[in-house]
Formats: structure tokens, C-alpha cells, sequence
């Protein structure tokens, strides 16, 4: 163990076989929380369980793992999709899926898109989430033109929370889709909370709101104590009924 700098933040380093810390209360609020190995699948739901997530590659083998503050949720309860959109969405022309292609939809996220030339998910961290993957943590939504994949999310679900890391789309608001797709399957399996890391400006459009670490943190530890919904996922979801709430919309706030 020992100490090195981020953003003039004094920050934890960690050997392999180091626990996680949990995020304080004079942790970095916009900076990473400890440098640690991402070696492992147990060390990655470990960090979940934490209110950890990991973001950018330092070196060697080193990745800074975050925890914001404040911090943007979805609750699932709360999303609401409108029916001109809802209509969008059943004349899209597009299918949905779970869990049939989460290597592919990784391997996309990773993808060098027009406005961004790199990524921080690695051959590395493509690996471990495969890993949680076939552990039946990690899961993955897809859209489907045919047999084409053109857009999806992945994230890792604990209890009855969603950590969502990354989407794409190679067509216009397919992975918008496949969110609100997502949103309507957590509704009906009982979740409660959607984590979405850093409230964007899309994010809060679509429904985002923000939660203080320390709101979030008392949340993740009472989720821990839930059950999980373990191994290979299906959409079982009836996109045309009621899965999606009633049409209004509502600011996002800070607890």
C-alpha cells in the first residue's frame, strides 16, 4: 500500500490482494478514490458493493476507481417514456435482445467512434466483464436490424441495482432504446435504482437525476443485504402493455 497524486488528490495505492476502501467522506468528489489492479472478477463486484467504479488505465497495471459526488441515478419507477416516443420505438423496425451478444456489444463500446479516439475500455477490462459475464453479474441489452447489431448497453447488477458502464449505437436512437427496453425489464423485476455515474446532459434528458455520495452510499449498502438476479438474462418484458409508466416528466434533484 501506498500513496500517489490525481488532481493534486492525495489517492490510495493498492496491491492485488489489497481490500477496497470505501469511499470517505473527504474523498475526491471529482477525482478517483485509490489506484488498484482491475485482476478479478471478485474484486470488480467488490467494488460495486463499494460504490466503486473503475475509469481510465493509469500504467502498469494500475486503473483509478471512482466515486463521485454527486452521483446520477436513474429510478427505474420514475422513467418514464411518452407515447409519441413509445411509437417511435414499436416502428423502429428494430428488435430487442438480452444477453445474446455481450461480447459484441462490449467490443462495440470499445470501438473508436467519430468523436473519440480513445477508450478506457481495454482488452483488460473486456476480459473481466466476460468474466462477471459468464459469472452471471454482467449483462448486456441489445438492438438488432435483422441479424445486424446496431446498438446496446452493458453494466453489472447487484440486488436490485443496475450499474450501467457503457453503450453505443450505429444507428439513431438505438441505444436510447435500448435503455428505455432495459428500464422496462428492471420496472418489472422489482429494481430500484439505475446507477449512471456522471449526469450528462443527455443522461438528465432522459431522466437522470443526482444523489450525493452519501445518499447513494446508504443506498448501495442496504442494497447489498438483497438477493441477485444471477446468470443468463431474457427479456420477458410485453413492450406494447403498461411497462412504462405514466407520460410526465419530473426535475432532477439532489438528496
Amino acid at each position: 500500500m501506498s500513496w500517489g497524486g490525481y488532481r493534486k488528490h492525495p489517492v490510495l495505492v493498492l496491491g492485488d490482494k489489497e481490500p477496497l476502501p470505501l469511499p470517505a467522506e473527504n474523498s475526491p468528489r471529482e477525482g478517483p478514490v485509490v489506484y488498484a489492479s482491475i485482476n478479478s472478477v471478485p474484486r470488480l463486484i467488490d467494488a460495486y458493493r463499494k460504490g466503486l467504479f473503475p475509469w481510465h488505465h493509469v500504467i502498469g497495471d494500475l486503473w483509478t476507481w471512482w466515486s463521485p459526488d454527486p452521483r446520477a441515478v436513474f429510478l427505474p419507477n420514475e422513467v418514464t417514456v411518452s407515447a409519441r416516443q413509445r411509437s417511435r420505438l414499436r416502428n423502429s423496425g428494430l428488435r430487442f435482445s438480452m444477453d445474446t451478444a455481450f461480447h459484441q456489444v462490449v467490443s462495440e463500446c470499445a470501438a473508436p467512434r467519430r468523436n473519440r479516439s480513445e477508450t478506457w475500455i481495454t482488452p483488460q477490462v473486456v476480459e473481466i466483464y466476460g468474466k462477471a459475464h459468464r459469472a452471471g453479474m454482467a449483462h448486456s441489452v441489445e438492438a438488432w436490424r435483422g441479424d445486424e447489431l446496431v446498438g446496446g448497453l452493458y453494466g453489472v447488477a447487484i440486488g436490485s441495482m443496475f450499474s450501467g458502464e457503457s453503450m453505443f449505437h450505429e444507428e439513431s436512437n438505438a441505444s436510447k432504446f435500448a435503455f428505455w427496453v432495459l428500464v422496462a425489464q428492471l420496472r418489472k423485476w422489482g429494481f430500484k435504482l439505475i446507477d449512471a455515474q456522471y449526469g450528462t446532459e443527455h443522461l438528465l434528458s432522459l431522466g437522470a437525476r443526482m444523489l450525493s455520495r452519501e445518499v447513494f452510499l446508504r443506498f448501495v449498502s442496504a442494497n447489498n443485504g438483497e438477493s441477485s438476479r444471477i446468470g443468463r438474462w431474457s427479456l420477458d418484458v410485453n413492450l406494447e402493455g403498461s411497462a412504462w409508466g405514466t407520460d410526465h416528466r419530473h426535475k432532477p434533484s439532489r438528496g
